[in-house]
């Protein structure tokens, strides 16, 4: 209540599973997520938001996710890329299978709630984007990755970075110094230059740029050529 009389015009709930079981596989706090639900219904929020990483243990859950949100009034249900856990694995990451039925899920899907996936699921974006019609619309430069392109994020202590999830802090005098010349965003801006199979071929290839923290934690440095994902692997 206090959030919403001081002004929050959104609020999102981290959530990995419809059910404690499935919710506790990845991390805890499943009724502390529901209460809260229960609490910004009942106060008539209309601005609900619910996090939702998806990966190989949880990506069957979509449907069920949904009619949670509909259950609580959420308004958007967010698709998040899954990034390498504490010790730099990635195995989770969803398949090409996965990934394509929860994008046709989304796409057949009529309700009230808005179901889409952040920028750094580029993959997702990519299938979300499929047009029979107009080809592909997953295009400029929201197409994935946005961190130090048209984002950036800054730290309790006033440092700066690209993103929450690539901790290199830096400092200027202003955002502007540091959007115009620090040499670090200068090099994300041109990862794309450095794609490596199966990125690099991939059919999805113009239409997708994955998460770089991800590129980085895998492979220490930046480059797109992330081998678990399987999209760049279809035919």
């Amino acid at each position: 209540r206090g959030l919403i009389e001081d002004g929050v015009n959104e609020i999102y709930i981290s959530l990995i599973g419809s059910t404690e079981e499935i919710n506790r596989r990845t991390r805890d706090g499943y009724r502390l997520a529901v209460d809260a639900l229960q609490n910004l219904k009942e106060l008539g929020f209309e601005h609900t938001g619910i996090n939702w990483v998806m990966n190989k243990e949880n990506a069957h859950d979509l449907p069920d996710m949904i009619t949670l949100c509909e259950r609580y009034n959420v308004r958007q249900l967010v698709l998040l890329a899954f990034k390498p856990d504490s010790a730099y694995e990635w195995e989770r990451f969803p398949s090409a299978a996965q990934m394509e039925e929860a994008a046709r899920q989304i796409k057949a899907y009529r309700g009230p709630v808005e179901v889409g996936a952040e920028g750094c699921f580029s993959q997702m974006r990519a299938l979300l984007g499929r047009s029979a019609l107009a080809g592909n619309l997953n295009r400029s430069i929201h197409r994935g990755c946005c961190a130090g392109r048209d984002m950036i994020s800054v730290s309790v202590d006033g440092k700066l970075t690209p993103c929450r999830h690539l901790d290199f802090r830096e400092e200027y005098d202003s955002i502007m110094e540091y959007w115009e010349k620090s040499p670090f965003l200068t090099e994300l801006r041109r990862v794309e230059d450095k794609r490596r199979e199966p990125c690099l071929g991939c059919r999805y290839e113009n239409y997708c740029l994955p998460c770089n923290a991800v590129g980085y934690k895998l492979q220490g440095e930046f480059t797109y050529g992330l081998a678990a994902c399987e999209l760049g692997q279809r035919d």
